[in-house]
C-alpha cells in the first residue's frame, strides 16, 4: 500500500505524538510511506536513517501566521505529490491542522482517508466556535479514525463517529532503548541523590501534568520519608510558578528542577528514580492526557508509576499491577501512594516488574505497527467513493481545482 501521511508534528521534534508517529509508521515495512511534515533541527540526520521517505517544508518564523502558513504549505506539497505519483491512501496526523486539507485531497483524488486523534485535540477543539466545525468535517470525511486510549475512543463515539470506523491504536516503546547504562550512576552523583528516595516526573511544565499537585503532596511525604527528593525534568511556561510554589511550601531543598534534557539522557533519569509520578488532570477547557507515554517508558525501566485517574492514563497504568491511579485533585491520596512505594521497596519492585511485563506483552511498536496495518486495510474496505458533484469526478493528475 502506498500511503501519503500529512502531519505538522513528527520526529525528531520532542513530544508524545511526534514519537508515536515516527515509530508507528517506521513499523509499517510492508507499505511505502511518504511523510509530508515540517522542518525541524536535526531532521536531516533523522530522515537519513528513517525507513520511509520524508519530505519537509519550512516553518516560517512569523508569529501568529507561522502555523496557518505551515498547514497551507503542507497541503500544497501533498497536492503536488498526489498529482504526480500514485497513492492508495491519505493519512493525517491532526484533526484541525491537517485533516481538512487531507479530506479535500482524498476526495479530489478518490482515496480513502485515515485521521489520527489523541485527546486534547478532540476534547478542546469540539467547544471552539471556529475549530469545532472544521474538526467535525475532517472526522466525518475519514473512512477510519484512530485514537490512543479507550477514553478517547469512547469520546469519539459520543461525537457521532461510528464505532466500526474507530480503531484503538496504542503507542509503544522500543525495548532496547531503555536498558540501564553507566550514565545513570554518574547522574545520581551529579544531582546529589546518594541515599535519597527519588520521585521523578518527566513532562512539559504545564498545568495538566500535575507537578503542582506533586509539590503540594511533598511535605506530607517528607514527614514520613525524610530522605525523599523530587526530580522535575522538562521545561515549559509553569516553571516560574512551580519554583515559587516549592519555596512557598518550604520544600525547595528537596526538589531538583532539571529543565529540558536530550532524548538520549531520558533513560538515565528513569533508572535513578524509585517512583515515577505524574498526577495528570483534566483542565476546565477540556485539555486532558491522551495516554501518557512516559508511564510506559518508566514501566520498561522496571519502575512503579503513579498517574491521575484521568483520560488515557487509565489505559497506560494497570492499577495495582504496574502502579497506582490517584485522584489528581487529592494531594493526600497522592502522598499516601508515594509513601506506600517509597517505604516498601519490595512492593515497588513488584509493581515495577509488573509494569515491565505489561509493556513487553502489550505496548510495543511492533504491535502498534500491526494495528495501523489493520486500520489501513479497514479504511480501504470501508471507503465509498463520493458521488460526483454535477460533473465527472476529478482524476489523479487533473489540473482542475
Amino acid at each position: 500500500m502506498r500511503i501519503l501521511f500529512i502531519t505538522d508534528k513528527f520526529a525528531p521534534e520532542r513530544g508524545g505524538s511526534q514519537i508515536i508517529f515516527g515509530q508507528v509508521y517506521a513499523n509499517l515495512p510492508e507499505h511505502q510511506v511518504t511523510v509530508v511534515t515540517r522542518a525541524w533541527p536535526g531532521d536531516a540526520e533523522y530522515d537519513a536513517g528513517y525507513p520511509h521517505r520524508v519530505i519537509r517544508v519550512p516553518y516560517a518564523p512569523i508569529p501568529k501566521l507561522r502555523s496557518p502558513l505551515l498547514w497551507k504549505d503542507l497541503a500544497r506539497q501533498a497536492h503536488r505529490l498526489l498529482a504526480s505519483e500514485p497513492f492508495d491512501q491519505v493519512h493525517c496526523g491532526q484533526t484541525v491542522e491537517t485533516a481538512p486539507a487531507g479530506a479535500w485531497l482524498a476526495r479530489r483524488f478518490d482515496l480513502p482517508l485515515l485521521v489520527h486523534t489523541f485527546a486534547e485535540d478532540v476534547t478542546t477543539y469540539i467547544h471552539h466556535p471556529f475549530y469545532g466545525p472544521i474538526m467535525r468535517r475532517g472526522l466525518t470525511a475519514a473512512a477510519v479514525v484512530t485514537s490512543i486510549s479507550q477514553f478517547t475512543v469512547e469520546h469519539l463515539c459520543r461525537l457521532g463517529i461510528q464505532k466500526d470506523r474507530v480503531v484503538l491504536l496504542y503507542p509503544g516503546v522500543t525495548v532496547g532503548d531503555w536498558d540501564r547504562r553507566p550514565g545513570a550512576d554518574r547522574l545520581r552523583e551529579r544531582l546529589e541523590l546518594k541515599d535519597r528516595k527519588v520521585i521523578l516526573t518527566i513532562s512539559r511544565l504545564i498545568p495538566r501534568k500535575g507537578q503542582d499537585t506533586m509539590l503540594r503532596a511533598l511535605p506530607a511525604v517528607l514527614q514520613r520519608v525524610p530522605e525523599a527528593v523530587y526530580v522535575i525534568v522538562g521545561g515549559g511556561p509553569e516553571e516560574a510558578r512551580l519554583r515559587g510554589l516549592a519555596k512557598e511550601l518550604g520544600v525547595e531543598r528537596a526538589v531538583r528542577f532539571v529543565g529540558s534534557i536530550p532524548n538520549s539522557d531520558t533513560s538515565d533519569y528513569y533508572h535513578v528514580s524509585d517512583v515515577f509520578a505524574m498526577p495528570n488532570r483534566e483542565m476546565p477547557n477540556g485539555d486532558i492526557e491522551g495516554f501518557g507515554l512516559v508511564f510506559l517508558e518508566a514501566g520498561i525501566c522496571g519502575k512503579p508509576v503513579i498517574g491521575g485517574r484521568s483520560g488515557g492514563a487509565v489505559d497506560a497504568i494497570a492499577h495495582g499491577e504496574s502502579g497506582y491511579l490517584v485522584d489528581p485533585l487529592d494531594q493526600r491520596d497522592l502522598a499516601n501512594r508515594l509513601v506506600q512505594l517509597l517505604a516498601n521497596p519490595a512492593h515497588a519492585a513488584e509493581l515495577g516488574a509488573g509494569g515491565r511485563r505489561r509493556v513487553l506483552e502489550t505496548f510495543t511498536w511492533d504491535n502498534s505497527g500491526r494495528t495501523l496495518h489493520k486500520a489501513s486495510s479497514l479504511a480501504s474496505a470501508l471507503y465509498r467513493p463520493p458521488a460526483p458533484r454535477g460533473s465527472a469526478k476529478s482524476q489523479p493528475g487533473s489540473s482542475t481545482a
